[in-house]
């Protein structure tokens, strides 16, 4: 499951994601946190596409923890400056993957994933 909104990037980032997991989807951050949202998390990892995100982030996060605890959050943004991404990661976030490396790093970001759960 890909959290973002409905635009040209996410639509890429979904295809892209869904060569990777067989449950690919994508649904906007206010669906997400809707009260009337499927609250069924059936992916084993989850992408958030933080450049969409103002003040819901951590919502996200307490609301993937609490349906799933089983479930890998991944962060993606554009940053590139470790000190930024650990600040990611400190929000709850498994893993992160920037925009720019994402082709590069994706299998092995999975691969650490599927080594750290039942992914």
């Amino acid at each position: 499951m890909l959290i973002g909104k409905n635009n040209p990037l996410n639509a890429t980032l979904a295809e892209t994601l869904s060569d990777y997991m067989s449950t690919g989807s994508r649904v906007s951050p206010e669906e997400f946190l809707s009260p009337d949202f499927d609250s069924t998390i059936e992916e084993v990892v989850v992408f958030v596409n933080l450049i969409d995100l103002t003040n819901q982030e951590s919502q996200i996060v307490k609301k993937v923890r609490a349906l799933s605890k089983e479930t890998k959050i991944v962060a993606i943004h554009t940053f590139t400056v470790p000190s930024m991404i650990e600040q990611v990661i400190s929000h709850g976030y498994d893993a992160y993957l920037s925009f720019f490396d994402l082709s590069r790093d994706m299998d092995s970001l999975m691969n650490s994933l599927r080594e750290n759960s039942e992914v």
